[in-house]
């Protein structure tokens, strides 16, 4: 499981040097590097979609709600959203992190990548090495290294050059995968295997599960899906952020009664709704609202509790206001050091 924690290492250290790049540019609504356009040298955006359909020959760093890369990048992708995807040629490596993160395309490094919902396409190339972490990872393409892969769900197809780690509660390998070195596998369940010859080795092993182990990596992977969101939050959702801290600095013990009881009888008063025929769509529009917010709430909580860190700690004396992606960082790695307590 070690790849898996430097994945998920490589992938917040690129989250944390991303947030300076949103904090340059985060009053803009869109922005798109067109086809056809070069650009020499480091290319950094952060906007509510960011789009590059050009040519960058240098690192590319780019964060937002929407992130797609279609163009050449001679150089290392870094990116951050909401959903994530990159379809064009990189010479370099890939780090991304998001909600969705798809690659489909040519990598001449590694993929290092983790969010919800991750996906190497069929269609993808990649010279080096690949790392991913999400709840449901699908694996494909043709890799020449080693791949590490964890989730609740993993679902391979690659065409693996060398051998393969995974960690999941449901693996399973289709027809089309391939590995030519070893399989190690961790899993409370057996890995599907459609067809044997997909291994050129005899040797699986189901590795022994821990406990601890898994909780680290839960607990980094929940530290990045945080950040994401909150960078989201803070180039698109300044209202929210504002809204949320005003009503937890008002009267937090207030806000913490209102937040179990929301937490604990929504799921009871949308059961009592969805009884009857007519209250279904309302109950499902209520479940969807329900999610929205829980998925939310960590980052909002991260924020204000970010916020004021800043404020006691380097902003007592000072009338500026803390800068908002400091404070999401802040909040997002004192959330997450509570949640292991």
């Amino acid at each position: 499981m070690k790849p898996i924690l430097r994945t998920l290492t490589v992938v917040l250290v690129s989250l944390l040097a991303l947030t300076g790049v949103a904090f340059a540019a985060a009053e803009q609504t869109n922005s798109s590097l067109p086809s056809g356009q070069i650009v020499n040298g480091l290319y950094a955006r952060a906007a509510e979609t960011v789009t590059v359909n050009g040519d960058v020959t240098g690192d590319v760093w780019v964060a937002g709600q929407d992130v797609e890369v279609n163009g050449t990048v001679r150089g290392n992708v870094y990116a951050a959203g909401n959903k994530v995807i990159v379809k064009g040629t990189v010479t370099g490596s890939v780090h991304a992190a998001g909600s969705t993160v798809e690659v489909d395309g040519t990598i001449g490094g590694s993929v290092y990548a983790a969010g919800s919902e991750v996906s190497l396409r069929d269609t993808s190339r990649v010279a080096g090495a690949v790392a991913l972490a999400g709840s449901k990872v699908q694996l494909g393409g043709d890799i020449t290294q080693q791949v590490y892969a964890a989730g609740s769900t993993v679902d391979m197809s690659a065409r693996i050059g060398q051998s393969a780690n995974l960690a999941g509660s449901d693996i399973s390998l289709n027809d089309q995968a391939k590995i030519s070195g070893d399989l190690t596998y961790r899993s409370e369940n057996e890995a599907r295997i459609a067809n044997d010859r997909s291994l050129k080795h005899d040797e699986v092993k189901q590795a022994e599960h821990n406990p601890v182990r898994d909780k680290i990596v839960a607990a980094l992977f929940g530290l990045a899906f945080n950040i994401v969101i909150g960078l989201c939050l803070v180039i698109w959702g300044t209202r929210i952020l504002k809204a949320s801290d005003t009503i937890l600095a008002t009267d937090l013990p207030a806000a913490v009664l209102k937040g179990i009881a929301f937490t604990v009888l929504t799921p009871l008063a949308l059961l009592f709704v969805a009884i009857t025929i007519i209250g279904l769509p309302l109950a499902a529009l209520g479940a969807m609202f329900y999610v929205s917010l829980l998925i939310l709430a960590p980052a909002l909580v991260s924020y204000s509790l970010g916020r004021y860190i800043l404020v006691i700690t380097t902003h007592k004396d000072s009338k500026k206001a803390p800068n908002k992606f400091q404070a999401i960082l802040a909040g997002s790695l004192v959330f997450t050091i509570i949640s292991l307590v």
